[in-house]
């Protein structure tokens, strides 16, 4: 929808911009405006790695590298604000996870934070304010070392869902609601089971 439309724009954009007087023109302020306008419908066209509708528009998660990637936000006006995620990114879901009404962008990222130094799995939670992203809730972890996670819908409103590692052996399946400033776990659905039963789990919990 938006991506396509902006894919046509920077088409038209960029067979102007071949026969126009304005790169020829001695005013270098008009060759920057120009320039910078290509280069941000290249960045927009670039192929996401997560594409799904939010809100107020569309959210695409774009690589950047092969460890970096960013959050775009596009408002139904073709507007585009990021949002730099300086890591790898392993999952990505769109939903509203705190009950306001609006769809938030929950971000599986490898990274270590301040209070755990070590590198790992983590799940951050971005909202968008008024069309920008903005974090909304970029915790250390959650109750043992995630592996993945999905996000569901239940009677009571959307609910975080993960593949967590056993201490000993084996996985759990965690069931996880927002609690104003965060994640709060419900229960453990299952424990003490294989990888492929626990991601069953995020199905069908």
């Amino acid at each position: 929808m938006l991506v396509s439309n902006i894919v046509k724009t920077k088409s038209k954009l960029e067979a102007s911009l071949k026969n126009s007087s304005f790169l020829r023109s001695p005013l270098p302020y008009f060759r920057s405006y120009l320039a910078s306008s290509v280069a941000l419908l290249l960045s927009c066209q670039q192929k996401p790695s997560y594409h799904f509708e939010s809100t107020n528009g569309e959210i695409l998660i774009q690589q950047r590298s092969d460890t970096t990637y960013r959050i775009a936000s596009i408002n139904q006006q073709g507007d585009s604000t990021f949002w730099e995620l300086p890591y790898p990114v392993y999952q990505c879901k769109v939903a509203d996870i705190n009950g306001d009404g609006s769809k938030e962008v929950i971000v599986g990222v490898i990274k270590p934070t301040r209070f755990d130094s070590v590198t790992r799995k983590r799940v951050f939670v971005y909202k968008q304010v008024e069309d920008v992203i903005r974090p909304l809730w970029l915790g250390s972890r959650l109750g043992m070392p995630l592996e993945d996670f999905s996000v569901m819908e239940t009677e009571t409103g959307n609910r975080l869902f993960t593949i967590e590692q056993e201490a000993e052996r084996g996985f759990a399946v965690g069931e996880y609601e927002w609690d104003r400033f965060g994640f709060k776990l419900i229960r453990y659905v299952i424990r003490n089971c294989s990888f492929r039963e626990a991601k069953s789990h995020l199905n069908a919990p």
